[in-house]
């Protein structure tokens, strides 16, 4: 999938931020009125940031003052290798027996 957003959050808390009051919710485009209703309806805040468009290369997120863009095979890479990566760099400077 490709994934296209848009947030108006500055500086790295766009990219890193972990707030336990953040979540995103995927729907369908004909749907997103109603979950914004709903939303409105508990008073919960809630904002179309985006949308996720079919089969694509890449993953685009803007703020305010920066942009991410990566193809979505190296962000999958990224994230399924990370562990295992940082894993050899602990073992590679471990001292050996």
């Amino acid at each position: 999938l490709e994934a296209k957003v848009d947030l108006d959050i500055a500086g790295t808390a766009a990219f890193f931020g972990e707030t336990q009051g953040r979540a995103v919710v995927s729907t369908p485009t004909d749907r997103v009125e109603e979950v914004l209703a709903a939303a409105a309806r508990y008073d919960v805040p809630a904002q179309k940031i985006g949308r996720v468009l079919p089969a694509g290369a890449s993953i685009s997120i803007k703020t305010p003052n920066a942009e991410i863009n990566v193809s979505t095979a190296d962000a999958a890479a990224r994230y399924f290798e990370a562990i295992p990566s940082r894993m050899d760099i602990v073992t590679a400077d471990s001292p050996t027996a």
